[in-house]
């Protein structure tokens, strides 16, 4: 049962301190207390993992065999498998025994973890869906971003600047009947004459 990533990892007695209780300081660590033999933890674990890697790194998934692991099992007083913990700040929060469907699992960590937000595909897609709807300040934002990483990007290139009318407040020019009254005034008022030999 390993599918080892950065936040997804096997604890020990020798570093449960440092990689859950110091860790949990930084972020929430879910910790799964399991066993071989446990056939509910084994359909609990690739869900546990699957939710961990949805919260993209924000969340931290520590698995414990209990059946190798018997002092953390003991410091705890797991009596039943699978056991799962939510520790933070260096203190467990919250948890649950047994097998949990997925959308209480999520429930139980909503308070305590943010989900963070959707990776966009294209970050000119997102841009233009922020215009769209009228978040201008969060587009130029993303433009910028998108330029500061790749100014070949002509779409954004072209974009930025043309994109702003409606979210800045450019200075009004009068209109155009004004403007045309200026005009000929100016143009029906004799020219002043000038020293000129022709």
């Amino acid at each position: 049962m390993s599918q080892d990533t950065s936040y997804i990892f096997d604890v020990t007695d020798a570093d449960f301190q440092q990689q859950v209780i110091e860790a949990s300081f930084n972020q929430p660590v879910l910790v799964d207390f399991w066993a071989e033999w446990c056939a509910p933890c084994k359909v609990l674990m690739p869900m546990l993992q699957q939710i961990a890697e949805s919260y993209q790194g924000a969340l931290l998934l520590a698995k414990v065999n209990c059946d190798v692991e018997q002092q953390v099992v003991g410091m705890f007083g797991i009596r039943s498998l699978p056991t799962v913990v939510l520790f933070k700040d260096g203190q467990p929060v919250d948890g649950f025994a047994g097998a949990q469907p997925e959308s209480a699992v999520r429930a139980m960590l909503e308070p305590h973890v943010q989900m963070p937000p959707p990776a966009a595909d294209d970050p000119f897609e997102l841009a233009q869906a922020q215009f769209s709807e009228g978040q201008y300040a969060q587009a130029e934002a993303t433009l910028k971003a998108l330029l500061s990483e790749d100014n070949s990007q002509v779409g954004a290139l072209i974009s930025t600047p043309v994109a702003w009318p409606n979210a800045v407040s450019w200075p009004r020019r009068a209109p155009f009947s004004t403007r045309s009254r200026a005009m000929s005034t100016r143009l029906s008022s004799p020219a002043p004459r000038r020293n000129s030999p022709f």
